[in-house]
């Protein structure tokens, strides 16, 4: 519902609850999860922070790696399309993959505004009036 700074001191709770038990990739979900308000950081820090989580053993969940590629595609997307790009092609891709197609949905659509933004028009209402495709 995009509601982060409601959201955030949930996730900070719940990090903490799961290193307590022994739970690292859902810590690691829960970490991730608290980026997106939090604007005492850079984009560019950020989006590193993402892509070296991707390279963790925690980072390998599914879950935890769908969730660390949404943000990251997120974040990527006012940052830097090319790079947004090639993410939410891979959220789609995992997504499918897991049979969750709302998410597989938006990040068809988000696809859209990246080819938009890099001028890529024709692709971009392509992939945009392709929405709601997926079934389970």
């Amino acid at each position: 519902m995009n509601r982060w700074d409601e959201a955030q001191p949930v996730y900070a709770q719940a990090r903490t609850l799961f290193l307590k038990q022994n739970q690292s990739s859902k810590a690691l979900y829960a970490a991730v999860s608290e980026i997106p308000p939090d604007e005492s950081t850079s984009v560019v820090t950020h989006i590193l922070t993402l892509k070296r989580a991707l390279n963790t053993p925690e980072g390998q969940d599914p879950a935890t790696r769908l969730r660390i590629l949404t943000i990251l595609g997120m974040l990527e997307t006012n940052y830097d399309a090319s790079d947004a790009l090639a993410t939410w092609r891979e959220v789609e891709k995992l997504a499918v993959s897991r049979s969750e197609v709302r998410l597989a949905t938006r990040a068809g659509g988000e696809q859209g505004i990246a080819y938009f933004i890099l001028g890529d028009t024709n692709t971009a209402k392509n992939k945009v009036g392709v929405l709601g495709g997926y079934r389970k």
